[in-house]
C-alpha cells in the first residue's frame, strides 16, 4: 500500500494550504515542497501570506516543477 510522504504546493491560493499546514498537527508528518515556478498569491493578501510562510520556514523547501518531474 502507498503511503503519502511529500506535499507538492501550487497553483494561486497556495496561502490557502499553507495556512491550513501551519495550525493542523495532522499535516506535520509531510514534508512540504512549494513548486515555485507554478504557484502565485493574490496580491491583497500578501501580507498574511507572508506571516505563514515565515512561521512555516523550518517546514517548507522550495523547487521548480522541473526538479520534480
Amino acid at each position: 500500500m502507498f503511503q503519502t510522504e511529500e506535499v507538492l504546493l501550487c497553483g494561486t491560493m497556495k496561502q490557502s494550504c499553507m495556512h491550513y499546514i501551519e495550525f493542523y498537527k495532522s499535516a506535520e508528518k509531510y514534508k512540504i515542497t512549494i513548486l515555485t515556478d507554478c504557484s502565485t498569491i493574490v496580491d491583497d493578501i500578501s501580507s498574511s501570506h507572508d506571516t505563514t510562510l515565515h512561521n512555516l520556514l523550518h517546514r517548507i523547501s522550495h523547487t521548480s516543477s522541473q526538479q520534480v518531474i
